[in-house]
């Protein structure tokens, strides 16, 4: 019994460590959901299904997207500067990168 409950917690943890590695899988223009990784996209994912370009859209003040240097930004700021003419790269000068939250996973006591 004591083994069944060690085995299964481990894999809770391994299956948390896991969901929390995908941000940083993440590619350059990646779309990333800030508090739910289920609805992290590729841009690819983002232009070419009509599902996910309007879940984005409704949901759009909750993702980031990542740059080439590897920093979030957040995809309303990018939007009203792109929307100035400016590139993609030329707005993401004046903005704030946004950190993201760390999941930080503590085991209190295994038995």
């Amino acid at each position: 019994m004591k083994k069944n409950i060690v085995l299964i917690m481990s894999v809770i943890i391994l299956i948390m460590v896991m969901a929390s590695l995908s941000i940083v899988f993440a590619a350059p223009y990646d779309l990333i959901h800030k508090t739910n990784p289920s609805k992290n996209y590729s841009f690819i994912e983002f232009m070419d299904s009509p599902t996910v370009f309007d879940e984005v859209l409704t949901d759009v003040e909750n993702y980031l997207i990542e740059a080439e240097n590897g920093k979030f930004y957040s995809v309303v700021e990018v939007d009203a500067e792109t929307s100035e003419g400016k590139s993609f790269n030329e707005a993401i000068v004046g903005l704030e990168p946004v950190k993201l939250p760390s999941d930080v996973f503590e085991v209190i006591k295994i038995k």
